[in-house]
């Protein structure tokens, strides 16, 4: 009997949890999809006034007659179209990828620091030091790459 009730209240809480977690879950999907449409959205947009303002300069001055007099582009206006619209895919992944990684560095740090600071300290010391190493030796290498093509 006892056994029945140790497992009935421990399967009642699992509900509990379960219920809970499911919540979390639908109310956090919400703000992925939210996150995904704002950037989508500002993409196109941005797209879209790039597009219209180097369409513009493009078309102004005859600059359109003159490129294709000398027929020294294929197709600009395809190009131009094609190249913002990687331009502005690209910037705006990088952008949101480093606000991303800014917001973890201080976040995670502020973290680390309150639970145990000579270790926040440490880190901080190690993560200057192998950046500071790896960009000497970059240099080094690259010169020793021009030298050795020379």
């Amino acid at each position: 009997m006892h056994v029945f009730c140790i497992v009935f209240y421990l399967s009642s809480h699992f509900s509990n949890i379960l219920y809970i977690f499911l919540t979390m879950i639908v109310i956090t999907l919400q703000f992925f999809v939210l996150r995904d449409y704002a950037r989508e959205t500002l993409s196109l947009r941005w797209r879209s006034w790039m597009t219209s303002y180097y369409m513009d300069r493009y078309l102004n001055n005859q600059t359109f007659y003159k490129i294709q007099s000398q027929s020294i582009i294929d197709n600009p206006d395809q190009r131009i179209v094609d190249d913002l619209s990687s331009f502005t895919g690209t910037s705006l992944a990088f952008s949101l990828t480093l606000f991303n990684a800014a917001v973890d560095l201080i976040s995670f740090s502020n973290i680390l620091f309150g639970i145990y600071p000579p270790l926040f300290v440490v880190l901080l010391v190690y993560s200057i030091g192998g950046t500071a190493i790896s960009v000497f030796l970059g240099r080094v290498m690259k010169f020793c790459i021009f030298l050795v093509i020379d």
